[in-house]
C-alpha cells in the first residue's frame, strides 16, 4: 500500500484532490487538556465504560429559560391592563348614560314648564273672553232697559193723553191704542213684573 502511495502522490489527480481538500480542524485548546483526563464521579470512581456520572448542576452551563412565574406575570399584568382599558371604556359609558339621562330630564323640564305657561295664558284668555261677555251681557241688558224704559215713557204718554182735542177718527184711533198697551200691561203685570206706569197730561 505504502508503494502505491509512493508512486501515486506526485500524480496530478492526487495533488488536485489535495488542494481541493477542506482543512483539517485543529482541537481546541480545552479538547485537548481533557483529553487525557479520566472522567471520575462525585465518588471519586470512575464509571466502567471511562465516562464520569452527569455534571451536577453546578457545573451546568447557564439556561435559556425564564425564570418560575415570569410568564405568569406577564400576562398578568397584561390582562390587568385590558381590564383597565376595559373599565375606562364602561366608566365613560357611564358618565355618558348619565349626562345624557341628565340633558333628558332638564329638556323635559324645561318642556313641562313651558306647556305650563302656555296653560296659564289659555286661563287668563278665557278669563278675558268670559269677561268680555259679561260685559257684552250687560250692555245689552242696559240697552234693553233703556228701550223698555222709553218704550213705557211713550206708551205713558199715550195711555194719559188729553184727546179732548181731537177728532172723532183720531180719537178711535188712540182708544184702541191705549186698550193694546193696557191688554199688555194687564199681562205684564199678571207675569210678575211690575211697570210703573205714571199719569201726565199734554
Amino acid at each position: 500500500m505504502l508503494h502505491c502511495w509512493a508512486l501515486l502522490q506526485h500524480h496530478q489527480k492526487w495533488l488536485k484532490r489535495k488542494d481541493e481538500a477542506p482543512p483539517k480542524r485543529q482541537k481546541s485548546t480545552n479538547s485537548i487538556e481533557f483529553a487525557g483526563v479520566e472522567d471520575i464521579d462525585e465518588d471519586g470512581v470512575q464509571n466502567e465504560d471511562g465516562r464520569g456520572r452527569s455534571p451536577t448542576h453546578c457545573s451546568t452551563g447557564p439556561t435559556d429559560k425564564r425564570p418560575p412565574g415570569r410568564k405568569a406575570e406577564k400576562e398578568k399584568l397584561k390582562k390587568g391592563s385590558d381590564s383597565g382599558i376595559y373599565k375606562e371604556m364602561f366608566q365613560k359609558m357611564i358618565t355618558a348614560r348619565k349626562e345624557k339621562k341628565q340633558e333628558n330630564e332638564t329638556r323635559w323640564m324645561e318642556v313641562k314648564a313651558m306647556e305650563e305657561r302656555k296653560a296659564t295664558i289659555e286661563e287668563r284668555k278665557a278669563t278675558i273672553e268670559e269677561r268680555k261677555v259679561a260685559i257684552e251681557e250687560e250692555k245689552l241688558r242696559i240697552m234693553s232697559e233703556k228701550a223698555m224704559n222709553k218704550k213705557l215713557e211713550q206708551e205713558q204718554k199715550i195711555m194719559f193723553m188729553d184727546n179732548s182735542c181731537l177728532d172723532d177718527d183720531q180719537k178711535a184711533y188712540m182708544s184702541a191704542v191705549s186698550a193694546q198697551i193696557l191688554t199688555a200691561r194687564m199681562g205684564t203685570f199678571v207675569g210678575g213684573t211690575s211697570g210703573g206706569v205714571t199719569g201726565s197730561s199734554c
